[in-house]
């Protein structure tokens, strides 16, 4: 049958282009592994956090 999507065809494509987006960020010298305010997020607001139970 060609020409139909599969219901799983988009769910396919979110690892290639991952890896796309990996690669592109690392070749413009962005840091992958340490992204631009995660930890604010990550931490603010959280319950059981040490950053939320004062």
């Amino acid at each position: 049958m060609c020409g139909i999507i599969a219901p799983w065809g988009p769910i396919e494509a979110v690892v290639p282009l991952q890896v796309l987006a990996r690669e592109l960020a690392l070749q413009l010298g962005c840091d992958v592994d340490e992204p631009r305010n995660l930890a604010k997020s990550v931490t603010d607001g959280w319950p059981g956090t040490p950053a939320s139970t004062g």
